[in-house]
C-alpha cells in the first residue's frame, strides 16, 4: 500500500490542492523562480510573473482551496475593503474571517513568502478594537501562523499559538513532478505533512484547537505586547521585555531558601513590588513621609558601606516586617530612632508572610534600587498634576495575577477579564444603591405608617440624602440617621470571584459615600472628619466587605487595594491600626464546598460549638485582641475544615463517569473511599485496552471469569455484583467485606499494570476529588461563620445582602471541580458561568440584591432554559442588558458578548420576569452614552420557543433583547401574525422551490433562490416550499431589514439559524396571493441585484448596500402585511445604519454593476 492509500478524504483534497498549485507555478516561473520561491528565497513576485496579483494568485489558487477543503467556512472582507467611509482614511481590514467557529477568527494573507508583512498586519488586526478577534491566521499560502488574544487587565497579547510550514510539502510534490531538482536527499513524508495541517485546520479539529487546546497551553505565557509601564514592570521583575534590556532584574537577585519552587520565587518577587507600590500610595496619602522610598536608596548609597547588611535587609525588609507590622513601643531598639520613627504602625496582619518562608528570602542589591526609582518613582504612574493614579495602579494589580501564573494559571485561562468602571458603576447603580436606599428608608421609616414609608421611597437615594444633610422633614430626625448609618455598616457584601477586588473596592465606596452623607447630616451638614471618614470605611472593610478567589496573588492583591480605600483620605496614626480584613478577603475555590447546591434535600445543619468559638476568635481578632493571635483563628479554622470536607462529601449522593488511567489515581481514588466496600462510592467500572484494540479471548475470559459482562472492545463491572459474587464464595457468607474489597482492588490493580485502563468509573466525589481541584475547598459556613443567619428551625444558612462580581466564563471547569459540582441544578451546563451564578443566588437571602456581568449564552442559548428558570423562580424581576460585541466591546481587550444581570431575590409564589435591554452596540465615542440610558422592558411573552410568544412546555427558548417601546410594538405585530410561521409551509421533501441560505451573518442577512454559492460552499442550507410565491416570499423576508432586526433581537449577531427562520411568522396564503404582484416585482428585482453585486469565485459575497433601496421597498411592503405602525417601518429602515447597514454611496443599481463590469 502506497502512502497516499493511507490518507483520508480530506487529506486527498489537499493533496490534490498542492499539486494543483505547483502546477499553476510550474507553467508560469521558470525552475529557477519556482525553487527560489519554495526554499523562501524568492519574496518579490510580481504580477508578470504570475498573470495577477501575486497575493491574488495565491489566495485562489491556494489559501481559500485549502480553507474550503478544511470546511472552515469564511466570509472574504467581512469589514469591507479598506478605505474607511471616506477617500482621505488609508485603513485596511481582515482579508476574511471563519463564519462558524465558535472563538471568532480573522485571517491575513499575502504573495508567497511575505509572511512578515501578514503577520505585521494581523498583529494590528488583533490589537483593534473595531476588529475584536479572538484568534487570527496570518498565511502567505505557504507558511501559517494561528496567533490567540490573551486579554487581562489592561494589556492584550498575541502570543503565535500554532506554526504550520507547507513548504517541504509544496518542495516534494515539486520533486515528484520533475518541476525542480531533486538535488538533496529525501527526508519528507507528504502523508505526515499534510496530517499536520489538517490535524489543526479541519474543521472540528480547529473549533477543538481554539476552544481548549490554545488556552491550556497558553496558561504559562507571558505577556510581550503591552504597554510602557507594563513592560518596565516585567522587565525589572523577570527581564522578559520586549522593548526594554536591563543588565539584570528581580529574579535574577532572589536567593530563595532551600525547596523554594520557581512559582514561589516569582510569587515572593510580584508581593514585594506590589508592596512597594503599596508604600508610594502611602506617600501619596502623606500616611508616611514624602520620599520614604527614594530616600532609603539614597540613603543607603551614601552609607550603605557602615550599615551591617545590604539594602534589602537594611532599609526594605525592615519596612515590611517590623515597623509597619509592629507598634512602636514593640519594636527592636535599633528600629525605635532616626528615620524608623517617621513610619507608623499600621497593622499586624497587613505584610504577613504570603509565601513559605518568606523570611529566608535573600535579594541582591544590583536590581531593587533601580526598580525604586524607575517603576516605583516614575512617572508612568501619576497624573497630569503628579499624583499617583489608583486606576492605573488598580490595572496593575490585575496584569499582575495574568503574569504570574504557575500552579494557578493566569486570570485570562480561569476565564475571567478586569471589569471596566462603567460596568461596575452600573452594577452598584442597579445592585448596591437599591440594598442602601431599602435600609435608609427601613431606618427613617420605622415609627411611621406606610403612607410615609410610600413617600419615603418614592424619593431617590440622591434625594433621600440631601434632605438628611438640610434636616429636613423626616430625614431630620438624629436617632433615625444615625440607624440608618449603622445598619449600613452591618450591610454584608460578597465577590465570589474577586480577582483583585475591583467590585469590593466599588461596593465599599460607594456605601461609604451614602454614610458621609449620613455623618453630614448628623454634623449639621459638616463633612465629617478625617477620623469619622476613616471609621466609617473601617467598619465596613472588617464587617461588610468579603471576598473569595482561587489565585491567592488575587487574594493579597484585593485585600491591599481594600487597605488603601480605608487609608486614602488623611488617614493618620493617631486614628488607630488598619482594619485586619485578612480573614474577609481569602482564597479558596467557592463553588466546591458547603452548601452542597441542590435545593430540596434534607440535610443536617453542621453548625456546632466550634463554630461559635470560631464566630467569637474572629470578632476579637479583627478588633485587634492582644490576646487573640491569627495563627489561633487558623487553627481552629482548620480543624473544621477537615471534619466539613467530610461532611461536604456525605452531602454529594450524585454519581459521575471519570477517568482513570494509573495505579497510582486507583489507588489514590481507593484510599479515599471510607467504609469496607468500593460501593456504593463506585457503582460501575468500565474496562478496555490501553490501546483501545479488541479484547483477546484470554482478555475476554479474564474479564468473565472477574464478573464482567464483556464485549468487544471493552467490558463492564458492576462493583456491588462482584462484591456480592466474592463474599458468597461457595455460598456461605464467611469473608469480610474488607477482604472482599482488598481482593477487588488487587483485581483491578492488576488489570492497570497489564494494559488496561478504567475509561469510565461511575463513581460518587471522594476525599481524593477535593484534593485535585483548583485552589482549596470553601465551606461558606466556616469561613465566614459570622454571615450564617440561624433560620426558625435552627438551622444556618450564609447569607449576604448583596452578591456582586464578574465570574469566570467559558468550558475552562477541571475535571475534580467538575466532577464535585455536577449536582447543581446547572451542573449539567458546560459554561462555568451557569454554575456561579447559581452559587451567587444561593448566598442571596430573600431581598438580597445580586449584580453581576457574565456571558450573554446565558440569555440567548436555546438549551440553558433550566438557567433561566432557575432566575425566575428566585427572582421578581431580574435586568439583564445585554451588549454586542460590534463595532466595539464591553471589555475592551475581549471579544466576549455580555450580560449584566441586576435584580432583588424574592420569595416566589409564582414566577418571576425577566427584563432585558435592547441589543446594545457602542462605538468609542458612544460607550458613556450608551451606558447611561440603559432602559429595560419584559420578555414574558415575547419568548421565543416553538414560535414567538410559544408554549413554555418546550425544551427550546431563547429570551429576546427587548429594551424599547419599539422593539414592543413590533414584536407585538410579529407576535399576533405568528399562528402561521416559515416551518408550516416548507416541505420536508425537495422541490423546485428552494431557498439557500448562508449560516454567517453581521450587518447583513442572505438568503437565495439559486445556489449561487456553488456546490463546494459549506455553510448554505436548504429550506423548500410547495409553491414559488412562498419561496419568493422567504426571500425576501430572510434578506429583509424586518427579518434582520427579529434576528439581532433573538440572536447574537453572529450565526443565522435555521430555528430563526423557520419560527418566524408569515402572512396567511390569501394574503400572500392578495399581494403576489409586488412580491413577484420584488423579488425578482432583488435577485437580479443579487446576482449584479456577486462577486463570484472564492470570494463569494454580496455588496447588499448597493441593494438597500429595493430592501427597504422590502420593509415597506412588510409593514402593511405585518401591521406595523409607520415609525416602526422607519425604525427597521434605519437600523444599524451608523454601523453598516445603510444603502450605497455609489448611488444606483446600475451605475454600481457597471462599474463592477468594468472592474472583471
Amino acid at each position: 500500500m502506497s502512502a497516499d492509500d493511507s490518507l483520508s478524504a480530506t487529506e486527498h483534497r489537499v493533496r490534490d490542492i498542492a499539486e494543483r498549485y505547483v502546477d499553476e507555478l510550474d507553467t508560469k516561473l521558470s525552475t529557477r523562480d519556482l525553487e527560489a520561491v519554495l526554499y523562501g528565497e524568492k519574496d518579490d513576485l510580481t504580477g508578470r510573473d504570475l498573470g495577477s496579483n501575486p497575493e491574488t494568485h495565491v489566495r485562489n489558487n491556494f489559501i481559500y482551496p485549502l480553507l474550503d477543503a478544511m470546511g472552515l467556512a469564511y466570509t472574504e472582507e467581512p469589514y469591507g475593503s479598506g478605505g474607511g467611509r471616506d477617500d482621505t482614511r488609508d485603513i485596511t481590514w481582515p482579508d476574511f474571517e471563519l463564519d462558524d467557529v465558535t472563538e471568532y477568527t480573522i485571517g491575513e494573507h499575502k504573495a508567497p513568502n511575505n509572511l512578515e508583512g501578514s503577520h505585521r498586519q494581523v498583529l494590528d488586526y488583533l490589537d483593534r478594537r473595531s476588529v475584536g478577534a479572538d484568534y487570527a491566521i496570518a498565511t502567505d499560502g505557504l507558511r501559517w501562523r494561528v496567533y490567540r488574544v490573551e486579554r487581562g487587565g489592561d494589556t492584550t497579547e498575541f502570543p503565535v499559538v500554532r506554526r504550520v510550514d507547507l513548504r517541504d510539502l509544496l518542495r516534494e510534490i515539486s520533486r515528484e513532478k520533475s518541476s525542480i531538482a531533486a538535488t538533496t536527499p529525501n527526508d519528507v513524508a507528504i502523508p505526515e505533512e499534510i496530517r499536520e495541517f489538517t490535524a489543526l485546520f479541519e474543521d472540528e479539529a480547529f473549533e477543538q484547537f481554539v476552544t481548549r487546546t490554545a488556552p491550556q497551553e497558553l496558561r504559562d505565557s507571558r505577556q510581550q505586547d503591552v504597554e510602557e509601564f507594563y513592560e518596565l514592570y516585567i522587565e525589572y521583575l523577570f527581564g522578559e521585555s520586549s522593548e526594554y534590556d536591563e543588565a539584570t532584574c528581580l529574579m535574577d537577585d532572589v536567593r530563595a531558601p532551600e525547596g523554594a519552587t520557581d512559582h514561589e520565587q516569582r510569587r515572593f518577587a510580584v508581593t514585594l513590588l506590589n508592596r512597594l507600590l503599596f508604600i508610594k500610595f502611602l506617600e501619596k496619602n502623606d500616611v508616611v513621609p514624602s520620599g520614604t522610598l527614594i530616600d532609603r536608596v539614597t540613603a543607603y548609597e551614601a552609607n550603605g558601606d557602615r550599615l551591617p547588611g545590604n539594602f534589602y535587609e537594611t532599609q526594605i525588609k525592615p519596612l515590611f516586617y517590623d515597623l509597619f507590622n509592629r507598634r512602636r513601643g514593640e519594636r527592636e531598639a535599633k528600629h525605635r530612632t532616626g528615620w524608623f520613627d517617621d513610619i507608623p504602625y499600621l497593622n499586624g496582619g497587613l505584610f504577613r508572610p504570603s509565601v513559605d518562608d518568606e523570611g529566608s528570602y535573600r535579594l541582591e542589591d544590583r536590581t531593587l534600587p533601580d526598580i525604586i526609582r524607575e517603576v516605583v518613582e516614575g512617572e508612568r504612574l501619576s497624573d497630569p498634576d503628579g499624583t499617583l493614579d489608583p486606576a492605573v495602579l488598580g490595572s496593575v494589580f490585575e496584569m499582575t495575577i495574568n503574569h504570574i501564573g504557575g500552579e494557578f494559571g493566569s486570570q485570562k485561562d480561569i476565564g475571567a477579564y478586569y471589569t471596566p468602571g462603567d460596568v461596575t458603576d452600573h452594577i452598584t447603580e442597579e445592585a448596591v444603591d437599591p440594598k442602601v436606599k431599602e435600609v435608609v428608608v427601613d431606618a427613617f421609616a420605622e415609627g411611621h405608617d406606610d403612607s410615609v414609608r410610600g413617600r419615603m421611597q418614592s424619593y431617590s437615594l440622591g434625594e433621600i440624602l440631601r434632605k438628611v444633610e438640610d434636616g429636613e422633614g423626616w430625614f431630620g430626625d438624629p436617632d433615625a440617621t444615625r440607624r440608618a448609618y449603622d445598619d449600613l455598616g452591618d450591610l454584608r457584601v460578597v465577590d465570589p470571584a474577586c480577582g483583585s477586588g475591583h467590585f469590593l473596592t466599588t461596593a465599599m465606596e460607594e456605601i461609604h459615600r451614602v454614610r458621609r452623607g449620613l455623618l453630614r447630616g448628623l454634623n449639621r451638614g459638616e463633612p465629617p472628619s478625617a477620623e469619622e471618614d476613616y471609621e466609617s470605611k473601617k467598619e465596613l472593610a472588617l464587617n461588610g466587605i468579603y471576598g473569595v478567589d482561587v489565585d491567592p496573588i488575587g487574594v493579597e492583591i484585593a485585600r491591599l487595594r481594600v487597605w488603601l480605600k480605608t487609608i486614602e483620605n488623611e488617614w493618620r496614626e493617631e486614628f488607630g491600626c488598619l482594619p485586619n480584613i485578612e480573614l474577609n478577603v481569602v482564597a479558596g475555590n467557592s463553588l466546591v464546598g458547603l452548601p452542597v447546591e441542590r435545593e430540596g434535600r434534607i440535610q443536617a445543619d453542621v453548625w456546632d460549638d466550634s463554630l461559635d468559638e470560631l464566630v467569637e476568635l474572629r470578632r476579637q481578632y479583627k478588633d485587634e485582641n492582644a490576646e487573640t493571635e491569627r495563627s489561633e483563628v487558623l487553627d481552629t479554622l482548620n480543624d473544621i475544615r477537615d471534619h466539613l470536607d467530610e461532611e461536604y462529601l456525605k452531602r454529594l449522593t450524585h454519581t459521575y463517569e471519570s477517568e482513570i488511567e494509573s495505579v497510582e489515581e486507583w489507588e489514590s481514588v481507593v484510599d479515599s473511599i471510607q467504609g469496607n466496600t468500593l460501593h456504593p462510592t463506585i457503582e460501575s467500572i468500565r474496562i478496555r485496552r490501553e490501546d483501545g484494540d479488541v479484547l483477546t479471548d484470554s482478555q475476554d475470559a479474564r474479564l468473565d471469569e472477574m464478573g464482567c459482562r464483556a464485549y468487544t472492545y471493552s467490558a463492564r463491572m458492576d462493583v456491588r455484583s462482584h462484591h456480592e459474587e466474592l463474599k458468597e464464595g461457595d455460598g456461605k457468607s464467611t469473608r469480610s467485606h474488607a477482604d472482599v474489597r482488598d481482593e477487588t482492588v488487587e483485581e483491578l490493580v492488576a488489570l492497570l499494570e497489564d494494559g488496561f485502563v478504567f475509561s469510565e468509573v461511575e463513581r460518587q466525589p471522594t476525599k481524593y476529588d477535593l484534593e485535585q481541584i483548583l485552589g482549596e475547598p470553601f465551606h461558606w459556613i466556616a469561613e465566614f461563620p459570622e454571615v450564617a443567619a440561624e433560620g426558625e428551625d435552627g438551622g444556618h444558612e450564609v447569607e449576604f445582602d448583596i452578591v456582586v462580581g464578574n465570574p469566570p466564563y467559558g468550558d475552562i471547569m477541571d475535571d475534580a471541580s467538575r466532577l464535585l459540582t455536577d449536582g447543581f441544578e446547572t451542573g449539567g451546563m458546560q459554561d462555568v458561568a451557569a454554575r456561579f451564578v447559581e452559587r451567587q443566588i444561593r448566598l442571596l437571602p430573600d431581598d438580597g440584591y445580586f449584580g453581576n456581568i457574565t456571558t450573554l449564552k446565558l440569555i440567548y442559548r436555546s438549551d440553558l432554559k433550566e438557567l433561566r428558570d432557575l432566575l425566575r423562580g428566585h427572582f421578581g424581576r431580574l435586568d439583564v442588558a445585554c451588549f454586542a460585541h460590534r463595532p466595539q466591546q464591553v471589555f475592551p481587550n475581549a471579544i466576549v458578548r455580555v450580560a449584566v444581570m441586576t435584580g432583588r431575590r424574592t420569595a416566589m409564589d409564582d414566577v418571576g420576569t425577566i427584563r432585558t435591554s435592547r441589543f446594545l452596540q457602542f462605538d468609542k465615542e458612544t460607550r458613556q452614552e450608551v451606558f447611561n440610558d440603559i432602559s429595560f422592558k419584559s420578555v414574558e411573552g415575547y419568548e421565543l420557543r416553538d414560535r414567538i410568544g410559544g408554549s413554555a412546555n418546550t425544551g427550546y427558548e431563547v429570551i429576546p433583547k427587548v429594551g424599547t417601546e419599539i422593539n414592543i410594538s413590533f414584536l407585538d405585530s410579529l407576535e399576533e401574525k405568528s399562528t402561521r410561521i416559515v416551518a408550516d409551509v416548507g416541505s420536508e421533501e425537495a422541490t423546485p422551490n428552494v431557498i439557500y441560505r448562508r449560516r454567517g451573518g453581521g450587518y447583513w442577512l442572505n438568503a437565495v433562490p439559486e445556489n449561487i454559492h456553488g456546490e463546494d460552499a459549506t455553510t448554505i442550507d436548504e429550506l423548500y416550499f410547495d409553491d414559488e410565491l412562498t419561496q419568493k416570499t422567504v426571500f425576501l423576508i430572510v434578506n429583509s431589514s424586518t427579518f434582520y432586526v427579529y434576528w439581532v433581537i433573538y440572536g447574537f449577531f453572529y450565526v443565522l439559524n435555521t430555528g430563526h427562520i423557520t419560527r418566524f411568522p408569515i402572512p396567511e396564503g390569501e394574503v400572500l396571493e392578495e399581494n403576489a404582484g409586488e412580491i413577484d416585482r420584488l423579488a425578482d428585482e432583488l435577485w437580479s441585484g443579487m446576482q449584479a453585486v456577486h462577486s463570484g469565485g472564492s470570494r463569494d459575497q454580496f455588496d447588499m448596500p448597493a441593494l438597500k433601496p429595493i430592501i427597504d421597498r422590502v420593509d415597506e411592503l412588510f409593514g402593511e402585511l405585518y401591521g406595523f405602525d409607520e415609525d416602526v417601518v422607519e425604525y427597521l429602515k434605519e437600523y444599524n445604519a451608523e454601523y453598516g447597514r445603510k444603502g450605497s454611496d455609489s448611488g444606483s443599481l446600475d451605475s454600481y454593476a457597471k462599474v463592477e463590469a468594468t472592474d472583471d
